[in-house]
This record gives C-alpha cells, structure tokens and sequence, in this order.
C-alpha cells in the first residue's frame, strides 16, 4: 500500500489521491480500515504527510456531523503537532467546525483546546485569536437574540473551564482588540476596535440579565450557583478591558455584597462582585452620597467577619472608594484603630506572661489583625496628617513594622505565617523598611533555612512576587500622569524619574538574589514554582544581569513540574533573543546547576539525564537553542565530553548525567552525533591507554609490566596475585569515566545507524553539505551504562582488600577493561585505508593472531661487503658497517592533546612507525 511506502513524497501524494477518490464518495471514510489508515498517517514522521492527512479529513468532517464525531478525537490530538503547519491546520478546522457546527457537543472542549495554545508562537497566537473574534465578537448576518446568547454562553462556559483561573488568556484577547489605538492606529483598525466593543456592550448587557435570571431561579430553589459565578468572573474580565462597559451596572452589583454565604461558591460570587465594584466605581457618573456610604458600610462589615480572600479585595475596593471619591479617611483610620490596638494588647500581655492561658482564645481575632493591618497600611498612607491625629509623622510607620517584626519571630507557626503575609503588603507601600538589617534577615534566614516551614517560603516568596507587581502598576500609573503633565511643558524624558523609582526594588533584588536561586533546588514543586515567578518578574523588569540568573534557569528546565520547565523555556527564549551569548556562555555552568537540582529531587541512585517515553536529553530544549550555531554547538559539545578527561577528576555520577544527556539529544543533522563520536573516539585513544597502563602496573607492577608487551601479557587467570590491589582498585573506579564513553559511542552509532568506517572518515575541519543532511533515530533504546554501575559499586561499596573474591573481581573487571580497549583498537584497525582494504583486512587477521605465532629470534647479520675493488691486494678490504637503506618514513595521523586540553589531529612521522 502506498501509504506505508518509505519515500515521504509518495506517502504525501498517495493521501491526495486518496483525497480525490473521497471526494466522489465521502462515505468511505466510515469504513474501518480506511479510518485506522488515516490514523496511521496521522502519526507519520513526517510533518508533510501528517499536514496531507489532516486536510483530508478536514474537506469531508465538515459536511457530515457523523464523520466529525468519528475523527474529532484523531484530530484534536494533532493541535500539539510539533509541525507548525499542521497545528495551523488543525486550528483551522476546529474554528469551521464551531462556526458551522454550533450544536457539536465538544464546543466547549475545542475552545480550551485553542486556550492552551495562546501562548504559541506568533503566527498561531494570530491565528486563535482571529478564531476567537470571528467565533465571539462577530455577528452573523440575521443574527437572533438566541444568537447573542450562544455566543455569552460559550464564553462563560470556556471562562469557567479555563485552566488557567486567572483567565490571562481572555484578558491579552480583550486587550488587544478593545484596547484604544494610539497616533500610529489606522483607520480599519479603529473601526474594527469599535465594532468589537459595541458587541462587548451587547455581552455585558447580556451577562447583566443572566445573572438577574440565575438570582431569581436560585430564590425559587434551583441551584445555578456555578453557572452565576462563571457569568460575574467574565463581567469582572470585561471590567479589566472596557470598565465603561461596567459602570453603568453597579447599583445592579452592588446588593450582592449583602449576600448570606452558606457555601464555598457563594464567596466566589463575593469576590468577583468586589473586584469589579473596586474598577468600575470611580467611572461612575454622579453617584449619590447615600450610595457611596452604603458600599462603604459593606465594605467594612465583610472586613471584619470574612476570610482573607474576601478580605484582601474589600480593603483594596476600599481603598479605591476612599482615596479617590469619598475622602472618608476617618472610616479608615478607625478600623485600621481596632486592628492595631488588638495587637498591641497581646503583645503586652505576652510579654507580661507567655503562659497565661487566655492567649490561645485571642488566636484567632490576632491572625485576623495581623493580615488586615498590613494591608490598610498598603491602601492608605496613616502618616499624613489628614488621616491620624498622631503626634509623629513617622509614628504609625514605625510602630505596625515593630509589632508585625514581633509576631513574625513567635514560635506559633500559624501566627507567625500571618505576620508575614502582613509585612508583605506592609513593604509594598513602605519598601525602603525591606532593606534594614532586621528585614533582609528574617527573609534569608527563612529562605535559606533548612529547618524553616515550606509554608514560610512560599510566603516570603509571595511577598515579593506582589511587591514587584504593585510597584510595576504604580510606576505604570505615576510615569502616565507624569507624561501627560510633563508633555504640555514640551519634556519627554523620564528616565531619572523612572531610575529613582526602580532603584530600590533593584536593591531588594540583588539582596535576595542568592536565597532565591537557593528555593530553585527545593524537592517541594510550590518552592520553586513560586522562586520561578519572582526570577523571571525580575529579569522581566530589568532589575538584574540576566546572566546571574540563566544558569539556574536552565536547571529548571529540567524540572519535573512541567509549567516549571514552560515558564524557564520561554524565559530564556527570549534572553537568547536579546543576548544570545548569554545562553552559551552560560550552558555548561547551567549543566552542573540541573545536575544539583536533579539530585535534589531524586534521592534514588543513579540521577540519570534523559526523560522516558521516548528517551529524551533533559537539555534537550536549552541544546536545541544553541545548535543554530555550529562553533557554538561544537564548543558546548566538547566542553562536555573533556569532562571525561582523566586530568579533570569529575564525579562519576556526574559524568553518567553528562552521557545521558549527549545519548539523548535531540540531534537533527548527521554532522551532531559524527562530531560527538570523534572526539569520543580521541578522548578514548588517550585517557583508555592511560588508564590501562596504570592498572598494568597495579597487576604487575611497574618494573615487570615495563618488559611485558600486550601480546606477550599473561592471562589473568593465571596470575596469583595483585601486585597493589588498592591501586588497581583506584584505577578501576577512575576508568569508568573512559567506559562511559566506550558505551555512549556504540549507543550513538546503533541509534543513528552509523557504521566504523563512516565515523573513521568523519573530520570536524572539513565542510561538506554531505553533514547537513537530517538525520533520525532508528530505534529508542535508552542509554545503558549498566556495566559501569555495577562495577562501582561493587569497587567502592564493597571493598575488602583481604578478599579472595574481591581480588577476583578486581581482575575480571581489569580484564572487561582491557577487553574493551582492544576493541576499539580493532574498530581502528579496521577503519584504516593507508594500505588499502585488502592490507589492513591482514593486519587485523595478523593483530589477532600474534599470539599464537611463535617468537622468532633474529640472527645476527653479517656485515655487507663493499663493492668497491680493492686497488691495494696488500690490504685487507674493510666490510662496511653502514646498515641498509631503511625506507622513507611514512605519515601517519595522532593526535595530541594541547595545552588548553583540546584535542588536535596532526600529520607527523613517528620514529618507531615501520608502515606496516
């Protein structure tokens, strides 16, 4: 069958003409055989013939629904196609198949599908949102009402099963077609903004109504609680786009926030009712007084009896309402009153008595304090003098850093975690405090303590992931107001301003910078998950070198967590584009960092460099950003392989990482694996010989190994005893390095397919196109350095030198080694064309049989005798000593190593070379 022929181009022109044939008979496509033959191509290598098949079933899904619900699941796989074609294709598909399918019951699935790849490359982030305006913010001609509706329910049902709870993704959508336009926006461009935010005010409205219909059927007993939240999450994602769009509803938001909270949903309900209430309330247009201090009045009250997500949005709607509308300072700085003075009364009674046993009742009322305190402080300045009748102007500022320090040493866990959380928003406003003494090491000794809570970490982490935050909005928000003012004077430059601003976060930064690479090695994926996100907030905003951070970025990439790994590949994807030699330079050191991290997650023995199913390198990703470069390819490449270098002492454990991740790579051209091979083969030739002749003076020792040649040298079997057992025993475990690569080089030439001979006329100074050419694995075998495992635990776990059998074994392995070497000295013998197929097929015969041959001992010759007449028959003709003519030396390659340990290939003649 021609689908499963070798050649790519005749599979790719037998699924067009399978293609025309259903054309005329689309039907078939039902049968069973032709639908696992589809399959099949599906997951062909090739990128072309799997695009080929996609479009097949995508001419024929659309017309019959049958077909779509037969191939959807086939089809939908592909949407993670490494083929940017066929992803495209597939997007394609699947919008046709919403758009003329508006009943096919997995609408919902498709537009989570789409959602996880909005972070795609460029041309398919395009793509799927020209899917999602033409899907949502396009009304169709002669659209109904019921229409409308579909569209509002198909949003909230993808809001609602997004993965991402946050719904980023919904926000970059909106973003980017409602945001308004600047001098540079063309006309279509502006008209198609307003087109969409004209359809945005038809959903809001729409949303608006659903949520008055759910409320009346949830007071006639019918539960759509989930269905209510889903419907005010997306007014709140409207409200961050277009709050104009909101505005005008907030006396219908409003009576939610009296709402009775029986269960967990229903504080969802409250918390997206507060956001959107906390944007859209200084849009409003006149709002009576009356109105103002009744948000304000329930604003308080949910303050006071809610958790601390609830809590955490009233505070900073409160915060909006006070600073910008009302004023009502004096609100403010009354609850803040009652938080404060409740901490200060149990830190005198603490003080005055730790036991006293009405201090655990006060638990609960304290650990509501200590996170409100700190962020009434982040919302409202208490140092001015409208807002505190205090005597100090720095009073209030000193005092709640003095009492959240104390409760941020108690040795009550619970209490202690609070007064953190409450320093965090507390920095925010006041972050100068962050940088004394008593700050920075609190926040070290918790991030680099080993004994400190996990809850602790994640804590101070999350501290500095919202100060980071809150100080890029309100430098967003200052240099704005700052333009607009300085532009009517004719001044454009803010970079000093800018500079003071970010100064101190830079400061904060560099003094974290060290406990926060230390969280990157933590075996609990939260830690690191949350040290991510503060490095990568950091390199976003500038504050530090990138350079003191891709190395421990590129450990992560072989994280286990797997938006881990995501978020430290996108990172680095874009440093390589800013400072691609970063990334080189920093490429080995990020080895040994991924190598810490992999140790630290997996306490089993060995840490092995390669992920199962199918085998691929953990650097897999990170190489495949520096193989564009051949010089910088070639340099990272050696840079591994000298690690085996027997003057380098590297662990053996890290050397097995180094083999696995070399075994493993994603090789894409036959010049990678080639190039790998020969300077395998260069390091085995010098470091194996070494080696070897170390363990023969160890069996021997050395005045007696000096006179023994390799083929005159004893069978083991026959040796009494190890000469220095401890030596050999040394040897043995340091040669391991020299097997490792003995065993990654057969495991390259098995899995590429390569022969001795072709790797044998390899040479990385020549550049030919025949390198070039692409190159795939013929099977996925892992990499199995199982011999030299064996052999060091046996050699370092347990050593007996006493030990008949140990001694044994010393042998065997001296013998295994020995063996191997000679191997490669075959493959060499054999791979060598200076006298020509035929000769070297005799040197090898002649290699392995000189044992046998027996030893020949060469007479004496006599002296020439000269040919020249003797013209004096008095005297005797002297003979001439002078020996024969020997032949011209002949040339043979060697390799030497150079100063800088660098191999080198040299034409040279050796004295002791015969040419045979």
């Amino acid at each position: 069958m021609e689908l499963q022929e070798s050649a790519i181009g005749l599979r790719t022109k037998a699924m067009k003409a399978l293609a025309a044939i259903i054309s005329a008979d689309p039907n078939l496509l039902h049968r069973n055989e032709l639908r696992m033959g589809v399959h099949g191509r599906f997951m062909d290598q090739a990128a072309s013939v799997r695009e080929a098949a996609v479009d097949l079933v995508g001419r024929f899904v659309l017309d019959k629904p049958q077909l779509t619900l037969q191939y959807y699941p086939m089809l939908s796989e592909r949407i993670l196609d490494k083929g940017i074609g066929v992803r495209k294709r597939v997007i394609k598909i699947l919008r046709d198949i919403c758009v003329q399918q508006p009943d096919f019951p997995k609408l919902t699935e498709i537009c989570i599908k789409l959602i996880r790849r909005i972070n795609d490359e460029d041309g398919i982030r395009e793509l799927i949102a020209k899917v999602f305006l033409d899907l949502w913010f396009t009304e169709g001609k002669d659209e109904t009402p019921d229409g409308l509706i579909k569209r509002v329910v198909s949003i909230t049902e993808a809001v609602s099963e997004s993965p991402d709870q946050n719904c980023e993704w919904f926000k970059l959508l909106l973003n980017q077609y409602l945001k308004p336009g600047d001098e540079n926006t063309t006309e279509k461009d502006e008209d198609q903004r307003l087109r969409i935010q004209a359809q945005s005010k038809k959903m809001v409205d729409c949303l608006v109504d659903s949520v008055l219909k759910l409320e009346n059927f949830s007071a006639s007993g019918s539960s759509n609680s989930s269905r209510l939240v889903s419907c005010l999450h997306t007014i709140y994602l409207f409200a961050e786009a277009v709050p104009i769009l909101v505005a005008r509803h907030c006396t219908t938001l409003h009576p939610y926030l009296n709402m009775k909270c029986s269960q967990q949903i229903d504080y969802l309900v409250l918390y997206h009712v507060t956001q959107s209430l906390e944007i859209v309330l200084p849009l409003m247009e006149h709002p009576s007084e009356e109105f103002l201090a009744s948000v304000e009045e329930d604003l308080i009250t949910l303050i006071m009896k809610c958790g601390q997500l609830i809590v955490q949005a009233c505070v900073s709607c409160l915060g909006i309402l006070i600073n910008n509308m009302t004023h009502n300072y004096k609100l403010a700085q009354d609850c803040f009153k009652k938080f404060f003075i409740c901490l200060a009364q149990y830190r005198k009674q603490f003080t005055e008595n730790p036991e006293d046993p009405s201090l655990e009742a006060q638990k609960g009322v304290v650990i509501r304090s200590l996170f409100t305190v700190g962020l009434l402080c982040q919302h409202f300045e208490f140092d001015q003098g409208k807002q505190t009748h205090a005597k100090s102007a720095a009073s209030i500022q000193n005092q709640v850093y003095d009492i959240l320090m104390f409760f941020s040493a108690s040795t009550d866990e619970e209490i202690r975690h609070r007064a953190i959380s409450g320093l965090g928003f507390f920095f925010i406003r006041y972050d100068k405090m962050m940088l004394r003494e008593q700050s920075r090491t609190l926040y070290i000794d918790i991030l680099k303590g080993f004994d400190a809570p996990v809850k602790l970490k994640c804590q101070v982490l999350k501290n500095l992931q919202l100060h980071l935050l809150s100080d890029e909005k309100r430098l967003t928000r200052q240099n704005q107001q700052m333009r607009k003012e300085l532009k009517r004077e004719g001044i454009t430059d803010l970079k000093t301003y800018g500079d003071e601003k970010s100064s101190v976060s830079g400061a904060i930064a560099q003094m974290l910078l060290d406990p926060i690479h230390h969280c990157f090695f933590h075996k609990l994926t939260q830690v690191r998950s949350a040290a991510v996100q503060v490095i990568c907030l950091v390199l976003h905003q500038g504050l530090l070198h990138p350079i003191s951070c891709i190395q421990y970025l590129i450990a992560i990439c072989t994280d286990i967590d797997e938006v881990n790994r995501i978020k430290a590949e996108q990172t680095l994807i874009e440093l390589d584009g800013k400072y691609p030699l970063f990334l080189h330079s920093q490429f080995f050191p990020g080895l040994r960092e991924s190598f810490k991290l992999q140790t630290a997650l997996f306490s089993t023995y060995p840490v092995r460099g390669f992920r199962n199913n199918p085998p691929i390198s953990l650097l897999s990703h990170v190489y495949a950003l520096i193989r564009s470069s051949k010089g910088h390819r070639h340099s990272q490449l050696k840079t591994m392989i000298k690690q085996f270098d027997e003057i380098k002492k590297t662990d053996i454990n890290l050397l097995l990482y180094i083999a696995d991740n070399l075994a493993h790579m994603s090789y894409q051209i036959v010049e990678e694996p080639l190039f790998v091979i020969h300077h395998v083969a260069l390091l085995i030739s010098t470091s194996g010989t070494t080696y070897l002749e170390q363990a023969k003076d160890a069996v021997y020792g050395r005045d007696i190994a000096q006179t023994i040649k390799d083929e005159d040298e004893e069978e083991i079997d026959e040796i009494d005893a190890v000469e220095d057992l401890p030596r050999l025993t040394e040897v043995l475990v340091n040669c391991q390095s020299c097997t490792l690569l003995i065993l990654l080089k057969k495991h390259l030439m098995t899995q590429y397919n390569l022969t001795d001979k072709r790797c044998h006329e390899f040479s990385p100074l020549e550049s030919t196109k025949i390198y070039d050419k692409q190159i795939s694995r013929h099977s996925n075998v892992a990499y199995d350095p199982s011999p030299v495992l064996s052999a060091i635990q046996q050699l370092t776990l347990d050593v007996d030198y006493e030990s008949e059998e140990f001694e044994k074994s010393a042998l065997q392995y001296y013998k295994e080694f020995r063996d191997l070497m000679t191997q490669q000295d075959l493959s060499e013998f054999k791979c060598s064309d200076s006298e020509g197929d035929e000769t070297a097929d005799k040197s090898v015969k002649y290699y392995e049989k000189r044992k046998e041959l027996p030893v020949k001992v060469r007479k004496e010759r006599k002296p020439r005798a000269s040919k020249t007449p003797n013209k004096d028959p008095g005297k005797k003709r002297k003979l001439s000593k002078t020996p024969a003519k020997k032949p011209a030396k002949k040339k043979r390659r060697r390799y030497v190593i150079n100063s800088d340990s660098e191999f080198s290939e040299q034409d040279d003649s050796d004295e002791d070379y015969d040419g045979t």
